[in-house]
């Protein structure tokens, strides 16, 4: 399969700039680049890439890019984008150097992935987290979680602040529960015996 149906197959976002031109500009886009960004490719060819950039784009991240593309090394970082509907966007970008038969950066190579699903998703994961260990930080009652690894071990992988402030160990590390055992009063071991 040529090259270039592969470019144009592919789901990602793929542009080639002009690094022997001052500006860098974008002299090849492919469709899915278009597709994400919401411009038309008359619209895209001969600008740089920063317009792209806009209110809420990290200028760190732009920086990091700019200081890799000055080095010639390939770059890859997240950042948010905008398409030309002014709708943000998480875009993975990678970029690399391509160099002529003398070792000269001629054109810089980039792929765009938009990965706003993914984050918005692992967003939405890390609250609903933070929310339930809120609760468990909370509930007065004793919460814990008993693992049972593949080799059999049983360990509690995690205890809630009341439990461990009356046992006084460390919430962070996994007890097993012989240990767990040691820490409560002598006349208190049938019942949680029992209860595991």
């Amino acid at each position: 399969m040529p090259h270039t149906a592969i470019i144009e197959a592919t789901d990602s976002g793929i542009l080639y700039v002009d690094a022997t031109h001052p500006d860098q500009p974008i002299v090849r886009v492919n469709p899915a680049l278009l597709a994400i960004t919401g411009y038309a490719e008359h619209e895209v060819l001969g600008r740089n890439c920063r317009f792209l950039q806009g209110p809420d784009t990290d200028p760190a991240a732009v920086a990091r890019i700019r200081a890799a593309l000055r080095s010639g090394e390939p770059v890859r970082c997240e950042l948010l984008n905008y398409r030309k509907d002014g709708s943000p966007f998480w875009n993975q970008v990678a970029i690399s150097p391509v160099r002529d038969s003398d070792g000269r950066i001629i054109a810089f190579a980039g792929t765009l992935t938009d990965v706003t699903l993914r984050r918005k998703t692992q967003e939405a994961h890390d609250q609903f987290v933070q929310m339930l260990e809120g609760i468990a930080e909370t509930v007065p009652g004793f919460i814990y979680q008993l693992t049972r690894y593949a080799d059999g071990r049983l360990a509690f992988t995690y205890l809630g602040r009341s439990a461990s402030s009356l046992l006084g160990c460390d919430p962070d590390a996994p007890l097993r529960p012989h240990e767990l055992l040691a820490l409560t009063l002598p006349p208190d071991r049938p019942r949680v015996i029992q209860g595991l």
